[in-house]
């Protein structure tokens, strides 16, 4: 299915279970336009590098915000403490909005989980470099062939949506993957007369609000340095992405066709919306028409499916049916668990 959606599945685990010498989660059953990852731990990688200054620069951020009375130990011992409780919620589903409302546990959730998930993105993505394929003679002859149209796709995205952002890790990780290649590839026209990396940036979640205290200052290092437009908007995938009021700014920003680095924020949205209003007013499904698709040549998930295990079959079904044909989906999991049930709720998809 050389024009469908493809999906890049990994085993958020992969990296802990290599240095604590474990065995990686069990593969994913082969599916047509479905491939599955274990990322490698490079330590000195340009991406890897690139990750590290990103996040040196956040916390350069943070430290101008923190009062000067505030010791930096004691600041460190508090997100983490703060931190750990939001983590264990997160991890059985159990998290409340209340739970996001202290900067400390944001700030110490992004302490410990901003670096390792923005390489996991990178290194899951190299993963499908054609060396890698070359050197592994383990690669059947389909899957090296869906590897090649995602690595191809992934060169030339240009448009990203984060959802369940978190932090932004997941866009930094995309910055990282995509700035390595341009150094690969510098003495070439594809990649050396661009000057940012990525058009747009969307990064989703359904406490937006609260995490913009970590997302604002990271958008000050991003753009336009490797991104020309970063936005953020409320987005709950317990909710279906169409006929939700919670997830009414989030239509408008997935159906938005005209994204343009010079048009205000707000009348981007505004015109979106209304994009989005006639639309629907035009079916009686409530869902767009058939000839409308979303702009994004790549959706990213992180963890997010077994955070809000069984409740996202909808919003997934309902962005699955507006993503544009070629369009690249990222999972990645602590296990597979919920890879599988979305494998097999996609695996009969037409597109």
């Amino acid at each position: 299915q050389t024009t469908g959606n493809t999906i890049i599945s990994s085993s958020g685990s992969a990296l802990e279970n290599q240095e604590q010498n474990q065995l990686p989660a069990p593969a994913l059953p082969l599916k047509s336009n479905i491939i599955q990852i274990s990322p490698e731990n490079n330590n000195n990688s340009p991406a890897r590098r690139l990750v590290v200054n990103i996040y040196q620069q956040l916390q350069q951020q943070q430290h101008r915000m923190v009062r000067e009375d505030d010791g930096d130990e004691e600041k460190k011992q508090e997100q983490h403490e703060r931190s750990i409780d939001l983590l264990r919620h997160m991890t059985k589903g159990t998290q409340e909005r209340s739970m996001f409302c202290n900067t400390d546990a944001l700030w110490g959730y992004t302490r410990q989980k901003f670096f390792e998930r923005a390489v996991l993105v990178d290194s899951s993505f190299e993963k499908l470099h054609p060396k890698q394929q070359e050197e592994n003679e383990n690669i059947l002859l389909e899957e090296k062939s869906k590897r090649t149209l995602a690595w191809n796709r992934l060169c030339n995205v240009k448009k990203i949506c984060s959802v369940g952002c978190g932090p932004g890790n997941d866009v930094v990780g995309v910055v990282a993957f995509l700035e390595q290649l341009r150094e690969e590839h510098s003495d070439s026209s594809v990649t050396a007369n661009q000057t940012c990396l990525l058009d747009s940036a969307v990064l989703m979640d359904w406490v937006m609000a609260e995490w913009d205290n970590i997302v604002n200052p990271l958008k000050s290092v991003l753009v336009p340095k490797y991104i020309r437009t970063m936005e953020t908007c409320v987005a709950d995938i317990t909710d279906p992405l169409f006929q939700s009021n919670k997830n009414r700014e989030a239509q408008g920003i997935i159906l938005s066709e005209n994204r343009r680095g010079n048009t205000l924020y707000h009348e981007r949205r505004k015109t979106a919306q209304n994009t989005l209003d006639v639309s629907l007013n035009e079916t009686e499904s409530g869902t767009p028409s058939p000839h409308q698709e979303s702009p994004f040549d790549l959706f990213l998930f992180s963890y997010i499916l077994s955070e809000q295990r069984g409740l996202w079959h909808a919003f997934m079904k309902d962005l699955v049916h507006v993503a544009k044909q070629g369009a690249l989906f990222y999972f990645s999991e602590p296990t597979p668990w919920q890879q599988h049930v979305l494998c097999k709720t996609f695996q009969n998809q037409p597109r």
